[in-house]
């Protein structure tokens, strides 16, 4: 068998990440900026690698619930509810994953079956267009104009949508842009979504790192959206944790289900030490967040 056919068909139609690929080509290098890359250049806080390292010491190295460790679900299950206008139950609708990456994949794969569509905000995330495609489904982006700050413009999104289309990814605040969307344009997202019967997935990962008093907001939050929504957010850029992978899903009900269901075969359990560094993270002190920020603010 030659080399060029033990690839899957599905493989065909993706391109490798250039992200990578810049990382990649500038290893060894001296005096290089890294502008490719969200990668926080701060340690993580030392009260989270205190909880990470009084875990391992204590023993916990061993699998935990695939949906991850209760208590840290219950900690994200307040959070989302006093920061976020979000309720979701804890026990059944919070899935902790091994970074948002892992659930960009995972609602490709649950919810969009080969030849489906997916709108993608542009400028986007290079992974909803690569993931949509592995699903064998078809992404569609809808641009957007920076000229016009990057509004939502309802007939833009409703020209791009057949019978066939089930999805909408949206990332607030950006990547790659940085735009936080106002409510007027989430709002008018969740009204499509509610007209043509689309999930939503949010991407919420750079919700701490605002600027010029812009106000993040939750679509997942909005009249409408609580049953189509599919909130995701993490520790990587808030908590300078790149390296632990480990974030977090809420959904309502069978949408959350069906996310930890491939969740399993995926991934079986997320790292039972990075979970505790995440817990201390979420319920310790919120002062290395804002001082962290202050200084991208600076820079």
């Amino acid at each position: 068998m030659k080399n060029e056919n033990l690839s899957a068909e599905r493989l065909k139609f993706i391109k490798p990440s250039a992200i990578r690929r810049m990382i990649d080509l500038s290893a060894g290098m001296k005096d290089v900026i890294h502008l490719e890359q969200g990668e926080p250049d701060f340690i993580t806080p030392k009260h989270i690698l205190d909880a990470a390292k009084k875990a391992m010491d204590e023993g916990y190295t061993h699998y935990t619930q695939t949906q991850g460790m209760l208590e840290l679900r219950e900690a994200v299950s307040e959070k989302l509810s006093r920061e976020n206008g979000i309720d979701v139950d804890p026990k059944t609708e919070v899935v902790i994953v091994s970074g948002t990456q892992e659930t960009m994949a995972i609602a490709a794969l649950a919810f969009l079956n080969p030849g489906d569509r997916a709108l993608v905000l542009e400028p986007y995330y290079p992974a909803y267009f690569e993931d949509t495609l592995i699903a064998g489904a078809v992404p569609v982006p809808v641009p957007l104009n920076e000229e016009e700050n990057y509004r939502v413009n309802q007939e833009e999104l409703e020209k791009r949508i057949d019978s066939r289309t089930k999805l909408i990814w949206i990332c607030s605040p950006s990547n790659p842009t940085g735009h936080v969307f106002t409510r007027e344009d989430l709002e008018i997202i969740v009204e499509v979504a509610k007209k043509h019967d689309l999930l939503i997935f949010s991407d919420e990962i750079y919700e701490k790192l605002t600027y010029d008093n812009a106000k993040h907001i939750s679509i997942g939050s909005l009249p409408g959206a609580e049953d189509r929504t599919i909130t995701v957010n993490g520790f990587s850029k808030a908590y300078a944790m790149t390296g632990w992978r480990i974030g977090y899903a809420a959904a309502k009900g069978a949408l959350a289900r069906e996310i930890n269901k491939l969740h399993y075969y995926l991934v079986l359990c997320p790292s039972s030490v990075a979970q505790k560094a995440a817990l201390a993270a979420l319920t310790g002190p919120q002062d290395c967040v804002e001082k962290m920020r202050q200084e991208y603010e600076r820079r």
